[in-house]
């Protein structure tokens, strides 16, 4: 007589490889992503970086508690979810007059002029709001203020502003 010998049990599967493996994944993803960070913040590896805004100047060499109240005046201004449906129906508008036939370039520099337009009215009320700090400002300050400015400008050897890590 002949006996059946029961089949071996599958040896069962390691998780624990698959775990190391999208581990070591995401540890170079991050990697990766701060090698990446860096360049573009410090301008690459030669370090060069255009000059800032004057815009930007001014901001940066404001006190870091006015800073921190136009930041948070400019993200009262806007509603970052309507402006994100906006900016997509925008977008697709875009999108549709790029695959037209025939192509119309009047009404797509019609379209990215009305964003620019948008763009604008943003600059101009955080100027506002910016020019109403400096009027706070007494004598002392608004000098003070135009010191950081120019001292800002000067600090590196390549004459552009030196940025803030806030």
């Amino acid at each position: 007589m002949m006996s059946i010998s029961p089949e071996p049990k599958p040896t069962p599967r390691r998780v624990w490889p698959r775990v190391v493996l999208v581990v070591s994944l995401a540890l170079n993803l991050l990697f990766v992503g701060l090698i990446l960070g860096a360049v573009a913040r410090h301008g690459g590896p030669d370090g060069r970086r255009g000059p800032p805004s004057i815009g930007a100047a001014l901001y940066r060499a404001l006190p870091q508690e006015d800073r921190k109240e136009l930041r948070d005046e400019s993200h009262s201004l806007r509603d970052h979810k309507q402006r994100a449906e906006r900016d997509l129906a925008a977008l697709q508008q875009v999108a549709a007059t790029l695959r037209a036939t025939p192509f119309d370039a009047q009404a797509l520099s019609g379209m990215v002029n009305r964003d620019l337009d948008q763009r604008r009215g943003e600059l101009a009320a955080m100027q506002a709001a910016w020019l109403k700090k400096i009027e706070q400002m007494s004598d002392a300050e608004r000098r003070a203020y135009a010191d950081r400015l120019l001292d800002g400008f000067t600090q590196r050897e390549d004459g552009w502003f030196k940025r803030d890590r806030d």
